[in-house]
């Protein structure tokens, strides 16, 4: 009763193909398991569910010149997470466009202490507010020019 090499060579080919076809499932589902991985933290990172509900509608509050709804909105959540970036950052739009320019300046200031990765956004309403100051001291100097 002895194996022939015939029997015992299929039976390796049968070990090496089956060990193959096992190397096939295992990379495909380490790959499964990165791809829904990164899909979770693309999505935990960037996508809706890290919005908080206060700020789901913001950009569209400030199509609208929703600017008090908006800044509500911002006010509720700054005293739930004082630290958010974002609410800093739209209540710092909000005080801009009612040309409360200290105030707007104050809150995007906060907004890059609290997260550097917005300078580039704040710089431009900074220097958005550095014009419409200088428009308007030159707006007064005329003005005062005229009436004098």
């Amino acid at each position: 009763m002895g194996v022939e090499s015939s029997d015992l060579s299929a039976l390796v080919e049968a070990v090496e193909s089956l060990s193959k076809w096992m190397t096939y499932i295992t990379i495909f589902l380490c790959w499964t398991y990165f791809s829904v991985v990164f899909a979770m933290l693309k999505k935990s990172f960037f996508g809706k569910d890290c919005v908080p509900a206060e700020l789901e509608d913001a950009d569209v509050l400030v199509e609208q010149a929703e600017y008090e709804k908006l800044f509500r909105n911002c006010r509720r959540l700054l005293k739930k997470r004082p630290n958010n970036a974002e609410a800093h950052w739209y209540i710092g739009l909000c005080y801009y466009h009612k040309s409360r320019y200290e105030k707007a300046k104050e809150y995007f200031l906060k907004t890059i202490k609290l997260n550097p990765h917005w300078q580039q956004s704040v710089d431009v309403y900074l220097d958005y507010i550095e014009s419409a100051k200088n428009e308007m001291a030159e707006s007064k100097e005329s003005l005062e020019k005229f009436i004098i």
